[in-house]
């Protein structure tokens, strides 16, 4: 293992067996990624690549059938890789009579941690969550979006050296996403590695230093975001007001949207902007905005699917 890595995995398969006739499943194939120390690493991929899989690979829920993960130099099976580690799977399911206080004082002396430490870190975290509100209600009494928040901040009891977590953003109000990135951020600058799946590529793409793209089981892509999406501008959105848009030609922007007297255009050359600042200029027309837009983790992302789904790779 790397001095800088904390989770690696090499050459992971793993097969499930399903229906009456037991036919065989290939879920993971030869998989081999590494988070180092420190970085946020997004997991990315349709509904049954196998991620979920490979994150209850990671924390010991099932076993692979070939191949190794090791956690801080530790087999990730170890008690000692488990004590390192917060994780959040992606459909929690937590004891619902208890209150949001109970569970997590339940979860922190699985960790033997001393009464009043734990009382320290559960308040803690209710205000980092935002749900101290709620301590003393019954987890079946809270939305899915509080439990997700809960599930988060069990997660953190330990003050784990590395997060896995599965679909953390799920059940989660745009207020909430962002609380969770900017945790997520936050601990990343405390030194926290983080390993999660999402489909929510916007906020990989916010969050994340490095993505692996997995595929029918398979790890098709991987890379820094700056090395994986094409930095140049791609297009240009255009918003004008005051010129009637039969007078702009097709061959200098496509059309978009109008809504009363506003125009949102699509620009694909530099050359073509020109033209058409030239013509608003002529037509002494009000531009509202000039937005240079790159490719994003979501252009990426399909591309790729569509790449392979196509045979062309």
């Amino acid at each position: 293992m790397n001095d800088t890595a904390v989770l690696e995995i090499k050459n992971v398969n793993k097969t499930f067996r399903v229906g009456f006739l037991r036919k065989k499943i290939d879920v993971l194939r030869d998989l081999s990624l590494t988070v180092n120390r420190g970085e946020i690493y997004g997991f990315i991929g349709p509904n049954g690549a196998g991620k979920t899989t490979t994150i209850k690979l990671i924390v010991g829920l099932i076993w692979q059938d070939k191949g190794e993960i090791t956690l801080f130099n530790y087999r990730n099976t170890d008690i000692e890789a488990k004590k390192r580690l917060g994780f959040l799977p992606e459909n929690p399911l937590f004891y619902d009579y208890l209150t949001i206080f109970e569970f997590l004082d339940l979860s922190a002396q699985l960790y033997t941690i001393s009464a009043s430490e734990r009382k320290n870190r559960i308040n803690y975290l209710l205000e980092k969550f935002n749900i101290k509100y709620w301590q003393n209600h019954s987890l079946r009494k809270v939305s899915r979006g509080t439990m997700q928040r809960v599930g988060l901040a069990q997660a953190l009891l330990n003050q784990p050296e590395i997060l896995i977590l599965d679909e953390p953003m799920s059940n989660l109000d745009p207020i909430g996403r962002r609380d969770v990135r900017d945790i997520l951020l936050e601990l990343k600058e405390q030194g926290t590695s983080i390993f999660f799946s999402s489909h929510i590529l916007g906020d990989a793409e916010m969050l994340c230093d490095r993505v692996g793209i997995i595929f029918n089981g398979k790890l098709v892509s991987e890379g820094k975001l700056d090395e994986l999406l094409d930095q140049e501008v791609v297009k240009y959105e255009v918003v004008a007001k005051g010129i009637e848009p039969n007078k702009i030609s097709s061959s200098i922007a496509t059309l978009v949207s109008i809504q009363k007297d506003t125009l949102l255009l699509y620009v694909n050359e530099e050359n073509s902007l020109e033209q058409l600042l030239n013509l608003f200029m002529k037509e002494k027309a009000k531009i509202l905005s000039i937005v240079p837009s790159k490719n994003t983790l979501e252009d990426y992302f399909i591309h790729k699917i569509k790449e392979i789904k196509g045979g062309k790779k």
